[in-house]
């Protein structure tokens, strides 16, 4: 089994361990504008159980020649599964778009936690599993936060 699908598997595990009998999520259609990193810094439809996202994604996955921390950037777009309201696993293709990454391709697995503050404001905490051929498997925590607009 790669890594891929072990991580994907472990994903799905435990929010189905954690899953209720009937979602929590809305059923209206909401759009995200997210402003920092998770899922990316860009647009967000959630509908039911299911979100789709696209836009830009950073983070610090290596360092320069003097040991400073270099921010590589990515293109991202995925979906995200909500079996309550306040957790998700996200599934995501990236492109690299500078650094060591520039033009490879990778995969994404973010499990966490979100906190919906007066039904607009999106504050939510995962941890990262990136994986693309030629690199190392990367953990990193991945922060973030939104703006939600009830369609």
């Amino acid at each position: 089994m790669n890594k891929i699908s072990i991580l994907l598997a472990a994903s799905l595990a435990f929010a189905a361990l954690v899953r209720a009998e009937s979602p929590t999520a809305p059923s209206e259609g909401k759009l995200f504008i997210n402003g920092f990193r998770m899922p990316s810094i860009g647009l967000e439809y959630q509908k039911h159980a299911f979100s789709w996202h696209g836009g830009m994604y950073c983070t610090v996955i290596s360092k320069d020649d003097h040991g400073d921390n270099e921010t590589t950037w990515f293109g991202r777009a995925g979906m995200t599964w909500w079996p309550l309201s306040f957790l998700f696993v996200d599934a995501s293709y990236l492109y690299g778009l500078n650094k060591d990454y520039r033009g490879d391709h990778g995969f994404m697995v973010n499990p966490g936690l979100q906190y919906l503050f007066r039904n607009t404001v999106a504050l939510r905490l995962g941890v990262a599993a990136l994986v693309s051929p030629d690199h190392d498997l990367k953990i990193n925590p991945t922060p973030g936060i939104g703006f939600g607009i009830s369609l």
